[in-house]
């Protein structure tokens, strides 16, 4: 990596711990009619993934969720998304808070994202290898 990737890396670092301590997120566990579970592989992230993302400012967590969907993975919840959970990480100076939401019946059509690099449906007992 170069010494101009690392100075910028540390400055976001440090920008984020400023300015938002506090990230909450939203992701979907999308599941198809065979009980298979959509996973995405980011671009940036190693590791597979539930797809989501940020909340916006001026967001409900359901409009971050139908927002980040459909860039993402092509998919419009059709009822409303069913909450799961919420999860909570500390990272990098963060404090992460990550609602789940689960949606079995959806719209779905093709997209491409520059923050997917996969998507696909898997069975919950059998996850990509990587």
């Amino acid at each position: 990596m170069s010494g101009l990737l690392r100075g910028a890396r540390r400055v976001s670092e440090v920008w984020w711990k400023i300015s938002r301590p506090i990230v909450i997120g939203v992701q979907g566990l999308v599941v198809d009619k065979d009980g298979q579970v959509m996973l995405v592989k980011h671009t940036y992230v190693p590791g597979w993934h539930f797809p989501g993302g940020g909340v916006g400012k001026g967001e409900t967590l359901p409009q971050a969720l139908t927002r980040e969907l459909a860039e993402e993975v092509g998919v419009r919840p059709v009822d409303e998304p069913k909450l799961v959970s919420t999860y909570t990480a500390f990272q990098h100076g963060r404090t992460n808070h990550i609602v789940l939401f689960r949606i079995d019946t959806y719209d779905r059509w093709a997209v491409r994202s520059r923050e997917i690099a996969h998507s696909g449906f898997y069975h919950p007992l059998s996850p990509p290898s990587d």
